[in-house]
């Protein structure tokens, strides 16, 4: 399933934020129209705008293809901003290659740290993420319709 957004994008960046009256202030900014999804993070003080743009934005990871199985790799070098809570359109089976000391969290629950050989199966529509470790994680991933 796509869900297609026309936004009107106004701010990009935080200049001040106050907790007790939920105030800010942002720079204005030209209007933009993108397809994707918009989140919003209000975290230590601080509002962050993610803006995930399907096709259009790098990713946390690296990709690639083979015997129907997708290889991802997580550097450790991504900012922690961009591993966000999301949901899959599928669901999903993920062998663990290499943890890289990384951890696995679903939404209601606490973080598990991630093994070698491990396999996680992943429902659709279930919020989730990973936290970053000191190392690259790769992991291999199926989908299911």
């Amino acid at each position: 399933m796509t869900l297609t957004l026309k936004l009107e994008i106004r701010t990009r960046r935080l200049r001040s934020h106050s907790e007790q009256d939920t105030t800010a202030k942002t720079k204005k900014t030209e209007q933009l129209q993108v397809i994707g999804l918009v989140m919003l993070d209000v975290t230590q003080n601080s509002l962050v705008y993610h803006l995930l743009i399907h096709g259009n934005m790098s990713l946390p990871f690296q990709e690639h293809t083979t015997d129907n199985k997708i290889i991802r790799t997580f550097p450790v070098e991504v900012d922690e901003l961009e591993l966000v809570w999301h949901q899959d359109n599928k669901d999903r089976l993920v062998e663990i290659l290499e943890p890289g000391g990384w951890s696995y969290q679903v939404e209601n629950e606490l973080p598990n740290k991630l093994e070698k050989g491990q396999k996680i199966f992943i429902p659709k529509l279930v919020w989730h993420r990973v936290l970053m470790g000191e190392e690259p994680m790769v992991v291999s991933i199926e989908e299911f319709d």
